[in-house]
């Protein structure tokens, strides 16, 4: 079975994982003996793959990079994420917390903070669209604002600008200090 990734060499992610959780592998590393097996630990990359490609294009990076650092810094960050599920299905010793778990969480954090940073980009990680792309500044055009208002089932608004101040307060905005309710 093999897992969605980014490896540069062959089993990469797989490799880190055993590093990391090889209190769990073992040293003959993950077979169908293990607890998780090696199935589940795929599932896990699987997962992991999935969840930073869903963070990727919520930055406006590609998922698939070609850049060597990007692929081995997604491949760290996979693994990362990989072994904190493998930490949740080991049960705590003793009533204690699990160090472990906590310091890969941390160490999961701070890779992702790279995400949402710039880091990624100087790295030279390919983007598939820019932030000016998601980016919109709505509001409403004149002229459907005046047929809007012309509607005849149209409800008249209960408040207006400058509504519930004090009646000395200036706003600074001379429509807001001179509105007159006007009647059709």
């Amino acid at each position: 079975m093999t897992y969605s990734n980014w490896d540069i060499a062959s089993n990469d992610a797989l490799d880190r994982v055993t590093a990391y959780t090889g209190h769990v592998a073992g040293t003959a590393g993950y077979g169908s003996a293990t607890y998780p097996s090696l199935t589940g630990v795929h599932s896990f990359l699987d997962d992991a793959y999935y969840e930073i490609g869903a963070l990727l294009q919520s930055r406006g990076y590609a998922i698939a990079q070609t850049d060597d650092n990007v692929q081995g810094f997604l491949c760290a960050l996979q693994a990362v994420t990989a072994a904190v599920k493998i930490e949740l299905t080991q049960p705590a010793i003793g009533g204690r917390d699990n160090e472990r778990y906590r310091a890969l969480v941390e160490q999961k954090g701070r890779l992702e903070t790279l995400i949402e940073s710039r880091g990624l980009t100087e790295m030279g990680a390919t983007k598939s669209s820019d932030f000016a792309d998601h980016v919109h500044i709505g509001g409403i055009s004149r002229s459907r604002k005046t047929s809007v208002e012309s509607d005849t089932d149209l409800v008249k608004q209960r408040f207006r600008r400058g509504w519930g101040q004090h009646p000395g307060r200036t706003t600074g905005d001379a429509e807001a200090d001179t509105y007159k309710e006007t009647t059709s």
